[in-house]
């Protein structure tokens, strides 16, 4: 994952939202103040056990994250990305959750 730094130019007139992909949910008045349009961060990272570091949190640590966007005006996502049977990771690719 980047720090924080550049990011693309919301402002334009064509644009109806943020499309931000960030894990820093405390972010979230700054972009909306900074802009003035909706915030969608579709990437505060993923609940699961894979080995890397935006695809393992907890659960617990997920709905914080949800609920700080939600709460300070942002639209979160949410996902998942657990490792199925040691092959390949459950993330949007689907298979079996166990």
């Amino acid at each position: 994952m980047w720090e924080k730094g550049n990011i693309y130019d919301f402002s334009k007139p064509w644009i109806s939202h943020q499309s931000i992909q960030h894990w820093d949910t405390a972010l979230t008045t700054e972009w909306l103040d900074k802009v003035g349009k909706p915030a969608v961060l579709d990437e505060i990272s993923y609940e699961g056990d894979l080995g890397r570091r935006w695809g393992n949190i907890p659960g617990q640590e997920l709905v914080r994250r949800f609920w700080e966007c939600a709460t300070r005006g942002g639209y979160p996502g949410h996902g998942e990305s657990y490792v199925n049977n040691g092959d390949r990771a459950w993330l949007s690719r689907g298979g079996t959750l166990y």
